[in-house]
C-alpha cells in the first residue's frame, strides 16, 4: 500500500479532534476523560490507516514509543512511592 505524505493541515486532525472532544466531552456532556482519549487515539489511528500505514505498523510504532517511555514511568512511579511513604 502506498503511504500518503499527510500535509500539515491533516496532520493537525488529530490534534483539533482531541481538543474539541475533550472541550465538548468534559463540558458539556461530561464524558470521562479516559474514554475521551481512546476516542482521540482511534481517530489518529484512522487517519494513519488513511494515510496508508498497515495496522502492524502502527501497532509496531505504539509499542516502540511505549518502550522507550517505561524507564522514566518507573522513576515517576518511584519517586511517587517514595513521596507516599515519607507521608
Amino acid at each position: 500500500m502506498n503511504k500518503k505524505q499527510l500535509s500539515f493541515s491533516q496532520a493537525l486532525i488529530p490534534i483539533v479532534g482531541m481538543i474539541i472532544m475533550m472541550i465538548v466531552g468534559l463540558k458539556f456532556l461530561k464524558v470521562d476523560s479516559k474514554i475521551i482519549l481512546i476516542s482521540a487515539a482511534s481517530l489518529a489511528g484512522g487517519v494513519a490507516y488513511w494515510a496508508g500505514y498497515s495496522w502492524k505498523e502502527i501497532m509496531d510504532s505504539i509499542v516502540d514509543k511505549i518502550s522507550r517511555v517505561m524507564p522514566a514511568l518507573f522513576i515517576l512511579l518511584a519517586v511517587g512511592v517514595m513521596i507516599g511513604t515519607w507521608m
